[in-house]
């Protein structure tokens, strides 16, 4: 009898050792995941931070590519704002010409159109003389300023002072813009141009230069050309 309540006690005490050790590898298994949401945790601070890193170095460099973009936009407004193309000096006779110019007037009109013009800063532009708009002449001998053809402000009379000369050299043979006689800096899209002197012994009428092959001629103050003007 004593032996079996030996054995029974044994029994009793193993089985609540069995139980007590099932019991402390349940509470390690139980910190061991909240271990693991702790690491996931962390791991997601840290992606989250990349994030938010590379987003301010995104912001910043979109920020440095805003500031760079202004300034080339305020180095294109400044080009925009510079004016020293829209006016040409020329070297030679020392007068400054508008860069540009407009068509589709008459003579009184070109005369009004020059006078009223503000351009490149200035505001005292005028309609070229004869001689003036000679000056540009380039390419062509006998109707630059110091060539053989006769008409000059100091000659205006067609019966005198026009001559052969005057009528200028071959269609569109100069080194401007499509084959005009004018200097290569100059821009423009006229081809017939307004002088502001009138013909001697007709009033009605008015000297006007042709670029396009250096014809000096007149013609009715009614006629429609264009004006380049000049200070």
């Amino acid at each position: 009898m004593k032996s079996r309540a030996v054995d029974r006690f044994l029994a009793v005490a193993i089985l609540a050792f069995l139980l007590s050790i099932g019991a402390c590898a349940g509470d390690n298994d139980d910190d061991n995941p909240s271990a693991d949401d702790d690491d996931d945790d962390s791991t997601g601070y840290d992606l989250d931070d990349d994030i938010t890193d590379d987003d301010a170095t995104n912001d910043d460099d979109n920020t440095d590519d805003d500031n760079d973009d202004d300034d080339d936009n305020d180095a294109t407004d400044d080009d925009d704002d510079d004016t020293s193309s829209d006016v040409w000096t020329d070297s030679i006779s020392g007068l400054v010409w508008q860069n540009g110019d407009a068509c589709g007037f008459n003579w009184e009109e070109a005369n009004s159109y020059c006078e009223n013009l503000s351009w490149g800063g200035f505001s005292d532009w005028r309609l070229p003389t004869i001689s003036e708009l000679r000056s540009l002449i380039r390419g062509c001998v006998d109707t630059a300023s110091d060539g053989d053809c006769g008409v000059t402000d100091e000659c205006l009379a067609y019966m005198t002072c026009w001559n052969p000369p005057c009528e200028g050299c071959s269609f569109f043979g100069g080194p401007g813009l499509g084959g005009r006689y004018w200097p290569t800096e100059l821009d423009g899209e006229g081809w017939i141009y307004w002088s502001s002197l009138q013909v001697e012994e007709n009033p009605f009428t008015a000297w006007r230069l042709h670029f396009y092959n250096g014809l000096v001629s007149y013609n009715d103050k009614e006629y429609i050309y264009c004006a380049r003007c000049v200070r």
